[in-house]
């Protein structure tokens, strides 16, 4: 009954179709399960150092960075699954997502309005903190969320490339995945997209330990959302949100690089 009334409140018209509700708990236990035990890994200690140690006495992967590789690995994997699930088990494919393109101006084009749409909508909540309160530090605060921490452990190039490769899978599952199998239970596409970006938004924060990096990479997540949304629902391609996506992890990565 609490699920019935917060989608009514959303709007969502056909709460009957026992299909949506379906997928709406997949989604939401996949969600537990991704999360949940990425998160666990970092809190707790012991286990941290235990898979760095086998990690590290398996491969040639130094010790000080092999767990922050293994949480990455793992992190991007279990979007990945989860998107084989829901296609599976509701009987879609994700795979026009990636052949076929119906934009009405040339993918570049609409990758380039994509970014600066999102820059823009971001930009507005980031400035409103800095009016309210000068003192904040937003880049020492983000320095501090687990994923950027641990990337920053990583040498090389890799640092920018893995958090972009992890951007492209969240992709998959939240614009792909999550978006179709909402939209092909039977909900409209409109009201399926302010679900896709609730789960996203959830998703960032709760990866988050103080309200200021959560208030930030909830504000990118609201705009990276809508902007990739819209894309998708005008060209019918997941390539816009990847490079999207993929632009913003990669930012906050090499700025973390860039203030060590």
């Amino acid at each position: 009954m609490l699920l019935k009334t917060f989608l009514l409140s959303c709007g969502v018209k056909r709460l009957m179709n026992k299909q949506i509700i379906y997928v709406l708990l997949t989604i939401v236990l996949l969600m537990i399960l991704w999360l949940g035990l990425f998160k666990l890994s970092y809190s707790n200690s012991r286990i941290r150092n235990k898979i760095a140690m086998l990690i590290s006495s398996h491969t040639r992967v130094p010790v000080s960075y092999s767990f922050s590789l293994f949480a990455t690995v793992f992190y991007s994997s279990m979007p990945l699954l989860g998107s084989l699930i829901l296609s599976k088990a509701f009987g879609f494919s994700l795979l026009p997502l990636f052949t076929n393109y119906t934009g009405a101006t040339a993918l570049p084009v609409d990758i380039l309005i994509g970014l600066l749409a999102v820059m823009s909508i971001d930009s507005v909540p980031l400035v409103m903190l800095a009016v309210i309160n000068p003192k904040i530090r937003i880049d020492k605060e983000m320095q501090e969320v687990n994923w950027i921490a641990g990337i920053s452990k990583i040498p090389g190039k890799l640092s920018v490339l893995i958090p972009c490769i992890s951007a492209c899978c969240e992709e998959v599952f939240f614009r792909g995945a999550v978006l179709s199998a909402i939209t092909y239970a039977g909900m409209s596409f409109g009201n399926a997209a302010v679900i896709t970006t609730i789960f996203f938004i959830c998703n960032q924060v709760y990866l988050t330990k103080k309200p200021v990096q959560a208030f930030v990479l909830g504000a990118s997540s609201l705009a990276i959302s809508i902007v990739s949304c819209v894309l998708i629902g005008l060209t019918g391609n997941l390539i816009p949100s990847f490079v999207i996506h993929a632009s913003f992890a990669g930012f906050y990565a090499s700025y973390k690089i860039q203030t060590q």
